[in-house]
């Protein structure tokens, strides 16, 4: 079984195709497999890089840091893998490993693709749109609209199939519970590594509200709206997600 030993942490990788890496990061509800639809597309032409976030999947959390350690293990995962420099992909938590990596590490990093997140920024503007959409009453944000839950029943089964392969978090943490992985304004304010994010039209989990804030303050920025998506375009709309992320590359 692939693993890298990081401090703290043994990480679970795959790695498939050859070319220049993208390195896939997880969203809570996630794990490696997550990138089914991602790896067979990309892998043609670059090297994929897929892995467990500590906790996750089959990567282990000796140290119990959690999201704290995310950037960390981003980092000592290229190192193990022999990985100068790459693009990197994030979904929601995914932010975490990626945002903050990218920023103070921008010599690694080629382009930066945020997936229904603004993880690992922190920003006054974009906490208080949070807050906004976190005040309006739902108790039931779901991870995948509607459109694709009813229309796509199989697809729904086995999103919920790959987040039961992940162990429980003992003691389990709030995933935006974290200390060192948020980047502040005056780091990002200079950053030139180009970012894009992108956001499902009806993404109940992080709406296009917060992302619009995210992206005013992230120099270098683009957004791009997926319509009839809810929190996980790229597992909902692949072709869509793959043709986006694929031309942002090679632009």
């Amino acid at each position: 079984m692939p693993t890298i030993k990081t401090n703290g942490a043994t990480i679970y990788y795959e790695d498939t195709g050859a070319g220049i890496p993208i390195v896939f990061a997880h969203g809570g509800g996630g794990n490696h497999m997550s990138w089914y639809q991602q790896v067979p597309y990309f892998s043609k032409e670059y090297r994929c890089i897929t892995f467990d976030q500590r906790s996750f999947g089959q990567s282990i959390d000796e140290s119990k840091e959690f999201a704290d350690a995310f950037q960390r293990d981003m980092e000592e995962l290229l190192n193990g893998l022999n990985i100068d420099k790459a693009f990197l992909v994030a979904q929601s938590m995914g932010g975490y490993s990626c945002m903050p990596f990218a920023i103070r590490n921008p010599e690694r990093v080629i382009k930066l693709v945020m997936s229904d997140t603004f993880a690992g920024l922190s920003s006054p503007s974009v906490t208080e749109a949070m807050r906004k959409h976190l005040a309006v009453e739902n108790t039931d944000r779901q991870g995948t609209h509607k459109v694709f839950r009813e229309g796509n029943p199989a697809g729904q089964f086995l999103y919920e199939q790959i987040r039961g392969m992940n162990p429980p978090r003992i003691p389990e943490r709030d995933i935006w519970d974290t200390i060192e992985s948020w980047v502040s304004p005056l780091e990002i304010e200079n950053s030139t590594v180009p970012v894009l994010y992108i956001v499902g039209e009806e993404d109940e989990v992080v709406p296009i509200s917060v992302i619009q804030e995210a992206h005013k303050v992230t120099p270098n920025s683009s957004v791009a709206v997926v319509s009839e998506a809810g929190h996980s375009v790229y597992f909902e709309k692949p072709d869509i997600f793959n043709y986006i992320v694929d031309q942002f590359f090679k632009q």
